[in-house]
């Protein structure tokens, strides 16, 4: 590859071309959005793709076609660019990045089959033996962990084998003393020690290193093995990851390798489990089966789908399954009626709920397993768990074969509407999974260079220089309490609070800001010395991204560096307006550091108005057809704009949630009615409860 890939074509690839101010007009903003047409442009500068924007605009009915289609890394660019932007190029790969960035990974594949060949896009197959065999007694044995993977039944099934014994130790609090003893003994007896989580334990691996280097290995018994699995993380000492044999067997990928892997293993592979339950329960037994290995299945893909799939990760694992089946088949065999409200309270809220602490993805678990397990899997005959496709119908004949007959039918891709997600859901997903592979690049290259070189840190500079000229001065904290104190309005105490608590905390980030910009200025000048975190900061500038030392003072935030800039000043802009007794018609709610303390604001103003316990009152909210109320005031109303529904769109005429548009990942809400009220008098059976987040972070 390096042969083939020249460093231009390469750094085009992993960061964005410089983009000028131009005059051409976008010829589909539908289709290609405005930033990837300023980068279209910008290629006029490289010679590959000089005239690639006048032939766009010329016949962008043929590209657009090849923009729309499934796999447009799999197919050639219009005419006469075929030739010079070839499939499998890097080329394709740095047009692709631009007009089709959910392409990136898949075409990412095709390059490396093109250039290197297809072998280095195949895994190779997971194989202990053969690990094993080029291990010795001074070699560790390192099992990588990855989400949902258990390397240890396989160990302990292959120390059976070898007729070895297998010491284990689970490292935590404690355990340091035990896992040496363990160690020690196996050395000198010829047996097998397996150190478990290797990365909860990061004071005991500096100890652990220095101890592997103390050993004398000359009288340790030969068959003896030293095991280790750890999740990746820094503090692994480097010199027992260098010399040790490296491990990594992730969980099957896909609904159909999942599904085939839990009907070949214990107990659903034991003919007996299903013939010791009395014949005419069968059938149910068999059904509710394939609907709870669905279920798992389904909530452990869900995870490749980011914050859309669940708001916190979990390690749903086979342990819950498989205790999951044995209950499902006590309870087929002890009940004549199926009880479904003793099974999903077992299975979701104990085997798999107890691994959930978000309250929303509980709701999320429970409503997915009576889409698997309910009375409709019984009784109808062409049951489907997708609505869409018949794909993932229940089979006619029931036997374990006929089930495994009808998985292996199964598509290799999914419908997304299985997974109980939109389309944008796998949209979203391959975006983010190529953005994650240009980021491993570019964190790999960064961590090749030593020193900011002078080039880059002129940028740097010259960005610190650009954020100084636009970050206004902090908010006169006194002034504005005195003008607040001296023309007094009744009634707009609680939001006065708000407001002064809001302004403090973006003194306090304006501060920070202001001081480490002024601090990267200072050691351009030679004034003071560039310190690990003013090093770190001056990178993010760099890369565009915000500096972590601002995000820890600052409202949640995902944005890049110069659209976080440009946000701050707008919030900046609306509370300074606020703050010179302009009490907003509307307030702009995800404006605020704290939204949910505006809430509370509008039960307090009423509460101590109206003198009702603010216990015992809630909000009924209106959304409105304007997406910003102008001089609109109603008797204890309060109304906000600012929100975004993510994963649904707002119908205005209907007036109700829908699905969302295809490719329209966030829509806006109009403005919004805040209007409190007592709780017992709050009727929200027509109502959908909505999840409200500060980010698309789901946090």
């Amino acid at each position: 590859v390096k042969r083939k890939l020249k460093r231009e074509e390469y750094a085009l690839f992993l960061n964005k071309p410089e983009l000028k101010t131009h005059r051409t007009r976008n010829p589909d903003p539908k289709i290609i959005s405005n930033e990837a047409w300023s980068e279209i442009v910008a290629l006029e500068d490289f010679p590959v793709y000089r005239g690639l924007w006048r032939h766009m605009t010329d016949v962008i009915h043929k590209w657009k076609s090849y923009i729309s289609k499934i796999d447009p890394q799999n197919h050639n660019v219009p005419r006469p660019w075929n030739q010079k932007i070839p499939i499998g190029s890097i080329m394709q790969l740095i047009l692709i990045r631009i007009l089709r960035p959910d392409k990136i990974s898949a075409c990412a594949m095709k390059f490396i089959s093109y250039s290197m060949g297809q072998y280095f896009t195949i895994p190779p197959p997971f194989d202990l033996t053969a690990s094993y065999e080029t291990s010795s007694y001074s070699t560790p044995l390192i099992f990588i962990l990855s989400p949902g993977s258990d390397p240890l039944p396989g160990l302990k099934e292959f120390a059976e084998k070898e007729d070895i014994r297998l010491r284990l130790v689970t490292l935590g609090q404690g355990q340091a003393p035990i896992a040496m003893k363990n160690t020690k003994r196996a050395m000198k007896f010829g047996d097998w020690v397996c150190l478990q989580n290797c990365h909860v334990a990061e004071k005991y691996m500096p100890i652990l290193e220095k101890q592997w280097d103390m050993f004398d290995f000359e009288k340790t018994d030969k068959k003896f093995r030293l095991w280790l699995t750890t999740y990746p993380f820094e503090k692994f000492p480097e010199s027992v990851l260098q010399m040790g044999i490296k491990m990594v067997n992730e969980t099957s990928k896909g609904l159909r390798m999942n599904l085939l892997r839990l009907y070949s293993s214990p107990p659903l592979n034991e003919p007996s489990f299903i013939t010791e339950v009395e014949e005419y329960k069968r059938v149910r037994l068999l059904k509710l089966l394939y609907g709870l290995a669905y279920f798992h299945t389904v909530i452990q893909l869900r995870k490749e789908f980011g914050s859309v799939g669940w708001n916190v990760p979990y390690e749903f694992n086979d342990s819950d399954f498989e205790i999951s089946v044995l209950q499902l088949q006590m309870f087929i065999m002890e009940e004549e009626k199926v009880p479904f409200d003793a099974i999903t309270y077992l299975i979701g809220e104990c085997n798999y709920g107890g691994r959930v602490t978000d309250s929303w993805d509980r709701r999320t678990l429970i409503t997915l397993l009576k889409e698997f397990i309910n009375e409709d899997v019984i009784t109808e005959r062409d049951y489907s768990f997708c609505r869409k496709s018949s794909d993932y119908k229940i089979p006619v004949k029931q036997s374990l074969n006929s089930y495994l007959r009808r998985i292996q039918t199964l598509p290799l891709t999914p419908d997304i509407e299985l997974y109980g997600l939109h389309v944008n859901a796998a949209i979203i997903r391959d975006i983010q999974s190529g953005e994650q592979l240009i980021e491993a690049v570019n964190n790999f290259e960064s961590g090749q260079k030593t020193v900011l070189k002078a080039e880059s840190f002129r940028k740097v500079c010259d960005s610190a220089e650009n954020i100084l000229h636009k970050l206004p001065p902090k908010f006169d904290l006194n002034l504005i309490e005195r003008v607040h104190d001296d023309h007094p309005v009744p009634g707009t105490e609680s939001m006065e609070a708000i407001m002064i608590q809001e302004i403090i905390r973006f003194n306090r980030l304006i501060e920070t800001i202001k001081t480490s910009l002024e601090r990267i200025l200072s050691v351009n000048k030679g004034l003071a010395v560039m310190t690990p975190d003013l090093d770190t900061c001056c990178s993010s500038i760099l890369e565009d991204r915000t500096p972590a030392m601002w995000l820890k003072v600052s409202y949640p935030s995902l944005k890049p560096l110069g659209s976080y800039i440009d946000d701050l000043l707008r919030r900046i802009t609306f509370f300074e307006d606020w703050s010179h007794l302009r009490k907003p018609t509307c307030y702009w709610l995800s404006g605020f550091f704290q939204p949910r303390a505006f809430l509370i604001g509008i039960l307090q103003t009423y509460s101590r108005k109206y003198k009702i316990p603010i216990d015992n009152l809630d909000i009924s909210y209106t959304v409105l057809h304007e997406y910003f109320v102008e001089n609109l005031e109603e008797n204890d109303k309060s109304f906000f704009y600012g929100l975004f529904l993510d994963g649904a769109r707002w119908n205005k005429s209907k007036n109700e949630i829908v699905e969302s548009f295809k490719k329209e990942f966030f829509e806006r809400m109009p403005s919004i009615a805040a209007q409190p009220v007592i709780k017992v008098s709050l009727d929200v059976r027509e109502c959908y409860i909505c999840p409200f987040y500060n980010t698309s972070a789901r946090r």
